[in-house]
């Protein structure tokens, strides 16, 4: 089902979900927890896993962002960090994994930076533990485009004013890029209307008029570019946040209390497995066929991500000043109260 939202909408899906999410976190919690109360840290806490523990990484689909997190799993990257990994791809997509990791069913998860600020500032108890994509520079090919049909009259941003413009959920980050790319172009970024599709449903929704323009997302980008049916009007990484994070790894606040010797095994592990996936593009290209639906062939022509090698917090306040601008947060908080230390202590 696809969802629309007009300017004058009000962000709901957080607030309503809220108070059940709380008491799931208050009345769960696994019984390997470790209590804290005494204060005292072991050995397993301090320097690292001594056991193999098995981690559920909740995602939002099969998309390029978490292409690390599975090559990494396949070269034995969290095997060497004592992490047996679980990837659950959901199929209610991005709004899903912040109650999934926040209730316990996944230890970690895969948003936007959006969503994770967009939560605190709702009082949701989660953690930005380590950065994953980062927005291109100028000059660089984004892996996130805004597209329209081949003959369409729209010839770049400014021309998006009224229009309505398909993206992967609603107040993420995908509808911050089209809102930085039209006012960027001098346009009225106020007036445009959203409405939510899922990838494979984008191409159909231009050609049926449903919507005037897609924001998309490799690997889908490349797929509809080749068709040759559709065009790009604007390069949107670099619009909105060149260099700044725009997807992060999370995990909930009861866990990381619980579980630091985990959470700080996780974060060494994606951190390396994003290393190496920049150090070794054709090994990154080669898995993504074998979790999405992208054949080799078009895998090696995709454009990749950046991705973030340290945790940066200055960034993150970066980021929030944008998404204040937009509209998106209205008591936005601070990174540092949501952003942990890489490693954590």
């Amino acid at each position: 089902m696809a969802l629309t939202r007009g300017r004058r909408g009000v962000l709901t899906l957080f607030a309503t979900m809220l108070a059940l999410m709380m008491f799931a976190a208050a009345c769960g919690g696994s019984s390997d927890d470790k209590d804290s109360s005494s204060g005292t840290e072991t050995d397993s806490e301090t320097k690292g896993l001594t056991e193999m523990t098995s981690v559920t990484v909740a995602v939002p689909g099969a998309i390029m962002n978490i292409a690390p997190l599975y090559l990494g799993i396949q070269e034995g990257i969290f095997e060497k960090h004592n992490l047996d990994v679980t990837v659950e791809i959901l199929a209610q997509g991005g709004p899903a994994v912040v109650p999934a990791v926040v209730s316990g069913d996944a230890q970690f998860g895969s948003v936007t930076n959006a969503s994770v600020v967009s939560a605190v500032a709702e009082g949701i108890p989660i953690k930005n533990i380590g950065s994953a994509a980062i927005g291109r520079d100028k000059g660089a090919d984004n892996t996130t485009q805004i597209l329209v049909k081949k003959d369409s009259p729209i010839k770049d941003a400014s021309d998006l004013d009224g229009k309505t413009i398909g993206i992967l959920s609603l107040r993420g980050i995908q509808e911050i890029q089209a809102d930085a790319v039209i006012d960027n172009a001098g346009g009225d970024w106020k007036s445009v209307e959203y409405l939510a599709l899922p990838p494979a449903s984008m191409a159909q929704a231009l050609n049926d008029n449903q919507v005037d323009a897609v924001v998309v997302v490799e690997p889908t980008l490349t797929n509809m570019l080749k068709s040759g049916n559709f065009r790009s009007v604007a390069q949107a990484d670099y619009e909105t946040a060149p260099g700044l994070p725009l997807a992060v790894w999370i995990t909930s606040d009861s866990y990381l209390k619980s579980n630091p010797a985990v959470v700080r095994a996780f974060q060494e592990a994606i951190i390396e497995s994003q290393k190496f996936a920049s150090d070794n593009p054709d090994k990154l290209r080669a898995v993504i066929p074998t979790y999405t639906q992208i054949t080799p062939e078009v895998a090696n022509e995709v454009l990749i991500p950046e991705w973030a090698t340290e945790q940066d917090v200055e960034s993150v306040d970066e980021f929030i000043a944008i998404l204040e601008k937009y509209g998106f947060v209205s008591n936005p908080p601070k990174a540092k109260d949501f952003v942990t230390e890489f490693p954590i202590p």
